[in-house]
């Protein structure tokens, strides 16, 4: 949802296709450049890697920073979130799976054992990281960057999937605010598709 997010922002028509899993397996996985989702396409180059596609676009936007230095602090942060990511996708599968009976008592289990020792982790970094930043409503900096929009969308997420379980992390709850306010990704928000890819 970023890539989307950052082209609306940087005012740019884009097509936005989205593949359900039956046609990804079927027709689109074995055409694809490197044999996963997403790709951009842009004059009949091609890229690949959500995380490569997302830089591409807020370096040609405006959204990686303001300096050299901003743009390693949200590269660092972008790290860090690929960290969490690996470190919590148990808890995250049982978390998108959690209807299936099957699945619904692996939720508590990976909620108490990995969801729980994750997040406390990774948002207690970014509390420190915004409070050290004035908690402007930014992470880094003095403006919006790509990272903001990562870990607010994925908070968005996390509050669908999960209600509560990010609650009693204040400044991050600041910093959703904050972004989801923003004129321009408002705009977005209304007329979103909500789909998984």
């Amino acid at each position: 949802q970023v890539i989307r997010q950052l082209l609306h922002l940087g005012d740019t028509e884009f097509e936005d296709i989205r593949i359900g899993w039956e046609e990804w397996h079927e027709t689109v996985k074995s055409i694809s450049p490197w044999g996963h989702l997403p790709w951009l396409e842009i004059d009949e180059k091609v890229l690949t890697q959500s995380w490569a596609i997302a830089r591409y676009l807020a370096n040609q936007f405006g959204y990686a920073g303001k300096t050299p230095f901003e743009k390693a602090q949200v590269d660092a942060m972008g790290d860090q979130f690929k960290d969490y990511w690996n470190e919590m996708v148990p808890f995250f599968y049982s978390m998108y799976l959690k209807h299936n009976d099957m699945v619904r008592d692996n939720f508590h289990k990976q909620k108490k054992e990995v969801g729980e020792k994750g997040r406390d982790k990774f948002y207690g970094i970014l509390t420190k990281e915004y409070k050290k930043n004035g908690s402007n409503g930014h992470l880094v900096g003095s403006s919006l960057t790509w990272i903001d929009l990562v870990v607010v969308d994925h908070m968005d997420v996390v509050d669908h999937f999960a209600p509560g379980f990010l609650d009693g992390f204040e400044e991050m709850r600041d910093l959703q605010k904050k972004v989801n306010a923003t004129p321009k990704l408002q705009e977005w928000l209304k007329k979103r598709k909500h789909t998984p890819q």
